[in-house]
């Protein structure tokens, strides 16, 4: 407390200064120029020890730099429209495909049970089932582990549905196929031209159908041999129980109405046409593509 009650940590004023006032007549005048005096040093007194001072045209530390990036890229990341165009056109390549999957899945699931208006009749199994099947017997015949090359021949990728007796779907079954090679020789010892086969072809294949029903296949349009048209042998398997051996055979084939197994299915042989189109198969390769579902006679579902 100073002699005239007034407290300020930044001015003293002592009975010298009072003085130096210039002769003050009254202690009235020089209470009031104190006044003015304490005034004026509060407004330019300097900042105390410790407290932080903005100097407008420096630049600002590192760390607060940092800050500032940080917290643009914190928000850029919790908006979709502040992310880079790398990483918007990754997501923009990956939601149409998983929404395209599952709008499939809703699909399929509505579909069922499908109407049936045909089954798939039986055909002989012929007799070049594979006595010994190969290690490799995957849905890709195109493709033998440990060849030397691809197999000759014009690719045929297709695939299709296996129902039951009552349009619904059968998942967790294999479907088997075994055909010829582009040389008309299956995997078969008892073939007369078993010598001349292809051994960069797999030959024989298995696909197990998805929750769908759906199976697939990727292969080569097998050869014609005398008194057969062209054609795939095709087994459908549960728990190794066999629920139907057929042929498939192929549209504009010339030679399947003299066929004696194609003309013995009747009207039904329709269930066993697969129509074709060019194509490209999963790898970009120029090819056939081809589609056929199978519908069993039996009814598997509840």
């Amino acid at each position: 407390m100073s002699k005239f009650g007034l407290t300020n940590p930044n001015l003293r004023i002592s009975a010298g200064s009072c003085q130096e006032l210039g002769g003050l007549k009254s202690l009235a005048t020089a209470l009031l120029l104190t006044a003015l005096l304490v005034g004026a040093c509060d407004a330019v007194a300097l900042p105390s020890a410790g407290t932080p001072v903005d100097r407008p045209n420096e630049s600002k530390p590192e760390e607060s730099v940092g800050q500032i990036a940080n917290s643009d890229s914190d928000a850029r990341e919790a908006s979709p429209e502040g992310k880079g165009s790398e990483a918007t056109a990754a997501t923009a390549e990956n939601r149409p495909t998983e929404a395209a999957a599952a709008h499939a899945g809703e699909e399929s699931a509505e579909q069922f049970p499908i109407e049936v208006t045909y089954f798939t009749p039986s055909q002989t199994e012929g007799p070049f089932y594979p006595l010994t099947k190969p290690t490799d017997r995957d849905y890709d015949l195109y493709i033998l582990k440990g060849a030397e090359a691809r197999p000759v021949g014009t690719i045929l990728e297709f695939d299709g549905n296996l129902y039951d007796g009552a349009g619904m779907p059968v998942p967790g079954a294999i479907i088997e196929i075994w055909q010829t090679d582009n040389n008309g020789a299956y995997l078969h010892p008892s073939d007369s031209a078993y010598s001349r086969r292809d051994v960069n072809f797999q030959s024989y294949g298995e696909s197990l159908t998805d929750e769908f029903g759906r199976y697939s296949f990727r292969t080569i349009l097998p050869a014609e041999y005398d008194p057969r048209p062209r054609h795939i042998h095709v087994k459908v398997k549960i728990d190794g129980q066999t629920l139907l051996t057929t042929q498939f055979y192929f549209s504009n084939d010339d030679q399947a109405a003299g066929d004696r197994f194609f003309a013995g299915a009747g009207e039904e042989v329709e269930a066993l046409i697969m129509e074709l189109r060019e194509g490209f198969d999963f790898e970009g390769n120029q090819g056939l593509i081809g589609s056929r579902d199978i519908v069993l006679r039996s009814t598997l579902s509840e």
